[in-house]
C-alpha cells in the first residue's frame, strides 16, 4: 500500500466516525508505516482514528457537572429561607426573691393567742407553732370513747371524764403523756418523764393519776371525733401547807404556813381556750376527789395545789377555800 492510499484511508475513516459532527478536520499521519499486511495495517489505522476522534470530541465539549443531585443541593442552599417565627409564648425564667434578710440573727415572735415563742422564718418552728396553737385553742385529739368513764353526759355534745394510771393501756398512757406535754409547755412546768409519771411511791401506791375531760367535736368530716379539753394531774402526797386567803393570787408561794395532813395534790390543771369558764376544771377536781383513792371521797381540806399560777390560785381559792377564811393548801412538788 502506497503513502497516498494510507492517507485517504485514514481520512475516510475519520469522516465516517464524525460524519454527524459539525467539525470537519482531516487527520493525516505524519509517518509512513512499514510495509505490513493489508489487514493488520487497516486495523491499526482504524483504532488510531477512533482514539483521535474521541480525544477531539472531549476537548471541544463544555464542562458539565458530574452529578445533578449535587447541583440541586447547591441551589437549595443558596435559596434556603430562615425558619418561620413560632407563636409559642416564651417560658419566663424563674427568679428568686429574697423575703428574709439573714444576717445571722434569729428573729423570734410570741403568739398572742397561745403564748408560744417561735421563729416564723423557720419552717419547723412555724409547723410546731401551728400544731400547738390548734391544741391550745381547740383541744388535743383523743382516739375515742372509753368503756367505763368516771362521769359522762347524756346530752349533746357527748362528754366524759376518764382516769389514766399505770395500769391503763399503753395507748391511753401515751395519749395522756402527750396531753401533759402541751400543758407543761403552756404553763412553764417541769417536764415529767414516763418513768416518773407511771412510777409508784415508797408505800407502793401509784404516784400520779391523770384525769381527762373528753368532749365530742362537731363540724368535722370524721364522725365521732373527740378531743381532750381539760386535764388534771393528781399526785399522792402526805402533807401540805395552809395558805391564808389574805395572801391573794401569787406565783411565788411561801411554804411557811401551818403544816397539815393531805392526801391528794393537784400538780397540773388546764383547760383549752374554747372550753374555759364552763366549769370543766371544777368538774375534774370533783371527780378526782372521788376516784383518786378507790372507795373513798377525799375531803376538800385534804386537797392541795402545787405552786399554782395566777389563774390556778383563783381556782383553788374558789373550789377549796372554806367559808371561815382558813385558805387552801399548797405543797411542793418533788420532780
Amino acid at each position: 500500500m502506497t503513502l497516498g492510499h494510507q492517507e485517504r484511508s485514514a481520512s475516510r475513516t475519520f469522516r465516517s466516525y464524525t460524519g454527524n459532527s459539525k467539525v470537519t478536520k482531516t487527520y493525516k499521519r505524519s509517518a509512513v508505516s512499514p510495509s505490513i499486511p493489508n489487514r493488520v495495517q487497516t486495523k491499526s489505522t482504524s483504532e488510531a482514528s477512533f482514539q483521535s476522534a474521541a480525544t477531539f470530541a472531549s476537548s471541544e465539549q463544555p464542562d458539565v457537572p458530574q452529578s445533578f443531585a449535587a447541583a440541586a443541593l447547591r441551589r437549595r442552599r443558596l435559596t434556603r429561607k430562615p425558619p418561620p417565627a413560632t407563636n409559642k409564648p416564651r417560658v419566663p425564667v424563674s427568679t428568686l426573691t429574697q423575703l428574709t434578710l439573714d444576717l445571722g440573727q434569729t428573729i423570734r415572735t410570741t403568739c398572742k393567742g397561745c403564748g408560744m415563742s417561735f421563729c416564723p422564718s423557720i419552717s419547723i418552728d412555724a409547723t410546731l407553732h401551728a400544731r400547738f396553737h390548734a391544741q391550745h385553742v381547740g383541744g388535743i385529739d383523743f382516739p375515742g370513747v372509753v368503756s367505763k368513764p368516771l362521769w359522762e353526759t347524756n346530752g349533746t355534745p357527748h362528754a366524759f371524764i376518764t382516769m389514766v394510771d399505770a395500769r391503763s393501756s399503753t395507748c391511753d398512757r401515751r395519749k395522756a403523756h402527750e396531753a401533759l406535754k402541751v400543758v407543761e409547755i403552756e404553763i412553764g412546768a417541769a417536764n415529767l418523764t414516763e418513768d416518773s409519771l407511771w412510777g409508784s411511791t415508797k408505800d407502793g401506791d401509784a404516784r400520779f393519776k391523770v384525769f381527762l375531760y373528753v368532749e365530742q367535736q362537731f363540724g368535722s368530716k370524721i364522725k365521732h371525733t373527740y378531743k381532750v379539753v381539760g386535764i388534771i394531774l393528781a399526785e399522792r402526797i402526805r402533807h401540805a401547807y395552809r395558805l391564808p386567803n389574805s395572801q391573794g393570787p401569787s406565783l411565788d408561794v411561801e411554804l411557811t404556813g401551818q403544816k397539815v395532813e393531805a392526801l391528794m395534790g393537784i400538780a397540773r390543771v388546764w383547760t383549752c381556750v374554747d372550753a374555759r369558764r364552763r366549769g370543766i376544771a371544777r368538774r375534774l377536781i370533783a371527780e378526782a376527789r372521788r376516784g383518786f383513792i378507790y372507795g373513798m371521797t377525799i375531803a376538800k381540806d385534804q386537797v392541795a395545789f402545787s405552786q399554782p399560777t395566777a389563774s390556778g390560785s383563783k381556782l383553788a381559792g374558789a373550789v377549796l377555800g372554806d367559808d371561815s377564811g382558813g385558805g387552801w393548801l399548797v405543797y411542793k412538788e418533788e420532780v
